[in-house]
C-alpha cells in the first residue's frame, strides 16, 4: 500500500483504535485489490452478455429473412412446376381430339386459349414455344372443318 492509502485508513479509523486501523486497512487493501479487478470482470461479462444478446437478435432476424424469401422461392417454384404440369395436360387434351369433330377441337382450342392467358407467364421460353406448337396444329386440325380464324396464344400476348 502507498503512503496516501494509510493516511487515508488513519483519517477514516484511526479514532477507533489500532485493532479497527489494522481491520479497516485489510478491508481497504483487499477492496482496492480484488474488488476492483472482481467488479471490472462482472463489468466485461455483463457487457458480453449484452453483446451476445445483440448479435443474437441480429442474426435471428436475418435467419427470419431468409427463411421468408426461401418460402417464396419454393412458393414461385411450386407454382412454375404446377403451370407446366398443366399446359402438359392441356397439350394432351388437345392431342386427344385432333382427329375429332370441328366442335371438341374448338372447344379444346378455346379452353387451351383461355388457360394460356392466365397463366403463360409462369411458363419458360421453351414450354411456350410447344404449347404454341400444340395450340397451331390443332388450330390447322379445324381449319380442316372450316376456316375460323383464332389468335394464337403467343400472338395474344403482345
Amino acid at each position: 500500500m502507498t503512503p496516501e492509502d494509510w493516511k487515508f485508513i488513519t483519517q477514516v479509523f484511526g479514532s477507533a483504535g489500532i485493532g479497527t486501523v489494522v481491520a479497516g486497512a485489510i478491508i481497504y487493501a483487499f477492496l482496492k485489490t480484488y474488488a476492483s479487478s472482481y467488479l471490472s470482470e462482472k463489468g466485461k461479462n455483463l457487457a458480453t452478455k449484452e453483446d451476445i444478446a445483440n448479435i443474437t437478435r441480429i442474426v435471428e432476424e436475418v435467419k427470419s429473412e431468409l427463411q421468408a424469401q426461401h418460402a417464396l422461392r419454393f412458393a414461385a417454384l411450386d407454382k412454375r412446376l404446377q403451370t407446366h404440369q398443366e399446359a402438359f395436360t392441356h397439350m394432351i387434351s388437345l392431342a386427344s381430339v385432333f382427329y375429332s369433330e370441328k366442335e371438341d377441337i374448338l372447344a379444346a382450342i378455346r379452353e387451351c386459349r383461355i388457360w394460356y392467358a392466365e397463366h403463360a407467364l409462369f411458363l419458360d421460353p421453351q414450354a411456350k414455344a410447344a404449347f404454341d406448337s400444340a395450340f397451331k396444329a390443332a388450330q390447322q386440325q379445324s381449319w380442316r372443318y372450316a376456316k375460323e380464324s383464332y389468335k394464337l396464344p403467343a400472338e395474344e400476348e403482345n
